[in-house]
Order: structure tokens, then C-alpha cells, then sequence
């Protein structure tokens, strides 16, 4: 218990709880305090909107975008990238190798089950192929603090869900009867693709997506597009987190 008396300020709490899928040993915000309020707490738990800062710890996010920026980074060398948005660009992040390598993977894993566990969500999920690695991870770590996971499709094989009873194009464990979804994305321009995910979940089940996760922000409109459509939008790193580590990104022509 925690008596508190001050101006706005957010609290950090820490779980001891060691159980599997408790996501022990992570710190947690418990409450925010308004001006001049007094209270005791042993939890508080915040709307997903109001909750938009980086849970990566100081340390832990200078190593997460040096492991990141070292395997998934590349430079243009002469001509422009085309991102998945349309945009192009000299910088990609191509996250696959920093996903799927299993060091990385692991401090990944554990920056987003530390937003996961305050947003309490009952499935993750993503539109493939970036979110499926993460969906994956995710629900392998979380143990039962998840309901389980599942990938959206970009086009549906008109198959549906066989015993699953999902619609068409959304695999993996039963969601059409409802629950809290969070999104999970490898990296985040315009939003565009966290959106359409989003829109087909909730226009096909009884879900409710309540917020977006990405591992990277390219800062290039995501957070907007995804608030503004009533979902709370966090990330781990941003692009320019990974250009200021000052690793040596791998040089590239784009073909």
C-alpha cells in the first residue's frame, strides 16, 4: 500500500508475483495522481489512452536499439526504398532478422508483455506477416494472461475459420464472440496497416481493439492515424532511436 500526496505524478509499482505468465519483476504505473490529490493505492489501472509513454527502461532501450539498429537497419545507397505505406525513404527497418534472432527477440518479447500486462487485453493479434513472429512470442510468454492470438490475413482465403468459427481470413484461436484486442505491428509509418487490421477485427467479431503496439515508429503519422480512430498507440523505439545509437547501419542498393 502506498500512500501518495503530490502534483501529477505517475507511480511506479513493482510485481513480485512469479507465477508463470505474470510477467514478474516488471514495473508497472499504478496510478496517476491529480493536483493536490491524496491516496492510497495498491492499483490503479489507466485507460489505454492515457497511457502513451515508452515502458522500456533507460538502459534496456539503449541496448534494445543498438541489438535492433545492428541486424534490421539499412541505408539507401542511391536510390530510395518504397515502404509497404507507398512512401519512400532512405532508411528501412527490415525487423525479421532482429525478430526472429533469438537474443533480440527475447528483450522484444519483454518490452511489450510490460504494455501488454497494463493494457490487459484477452487476444494480440496482427495482420501478417510482420505480426506473426511477435503474436507468436507473445502469447508463448504470456502463459494465462493471454486467451491466446491470431493473424489477419491482408486478403482472406475464403475458407473461414474452420472449427474456430472465425471469419474468413483470421486465424488462430476462437475470437468471434468477443474480448479486448491489442494489435501487435513490427514497425509503424502511416498507421495505415494497424487501421485496416483493426477495422476487420472488430467489422467481422464482437472484439474491441483497444490499442495498437509497435516495435518501431517511423514518426511519420501513425500515432495520429490510430488515435484518431479511437485506439491508444504505443511503440518501444522510434526510427530515430535507432539512427542515434551510432551503430553502423548496413549500406544497401535498393533493387
Amino acid at each position: 500500500m502506498i500512500a501518495l500526496k503530490s502534483r501529477s505524478v505517475v507511480l511506479l509499482s513493482q510485481q513480485h508475483d512469479s507465477s508463470p505468465g505474470n510477467f514478474s519483476e516488471r514495473w508497472l504505473p499504478i496510478m496517476f495522481a491529480t493536483e493536490d490529490s491524496e491516496h492510497d493505492v495498491d492499483k490503479f489501472i489507466l485507460h489505454p489512452k492515457d497511457f502513451n509513454v515508452n515502458l522500456c527502461g533507460a538502459n534496456m532501450e539503449r541496448d534494445l536499439a543498438r541489438r535492433i539498429a545492428s541486424r534490421s537497419l539499412l541505408l539507401a545507397d542511391g536510390r530510395d526504398f518504397t515502404l509497404a505505406s507507398g512512401q519512400t525513404s532512405d532508411r528501412f527497418c527490415d525487423l525479421k532478422p532482429a525478430m526472429l534472432d533469438p537474443h533480440t527477440s527475447s528483450r522484444i518479447t519483454d518490452g511489450l508483455l510490460d504494455i501488454i500486462a497494463h493494457l490487459e487485453p484477452d487476444f494480440v493479434g496482427g495482420l501478417e506477416l510482420g505480426a506473426v513472429p511477435l503474436v507468436s512470442q507473445v502469447i508463448a510468454a504470456a502463459g494465462n494472461r493471454l486467451q491466446g492470438g491470431f493473424v489477419v490475413r491482408k486478403t482472406p482465403k475464403g475458407r473461414g475459420g474452420r472449427a474456430t468459427g472465425n471469419p474468413a481470413g483470421i486465424e488462430g484461436v476462437p475470437i468471434a464472440k468477443g474480448g479486448r484486442v491489442v494489435v501487435l505491428e513490427d514497425v509503424a509509418t502511416t498507421g495505415g496497416s494497424a487501421v485496416q487490421a483493426a477495422e476487420y477485427i472488430e467489422g467481422t467479431t464482437d472484439c474491441n481493439v483497444i490499442a495498437v503496439i509497435t516495435v518501431i515508429d517511423r514518426l511519420e503519422g501513425a500515432r495520429a492515424a490510430i488515435e484518431s480512430k479511437g485506439m491508444a498507440f504505443h511503440s518501444l523505439l522510434t526510427i530515430e532511436d535507432l539512427i542515434q545509437t551510432g551503430v553502423q547501419a548496413t549500406k544497401t542498393e535498393v533493387s
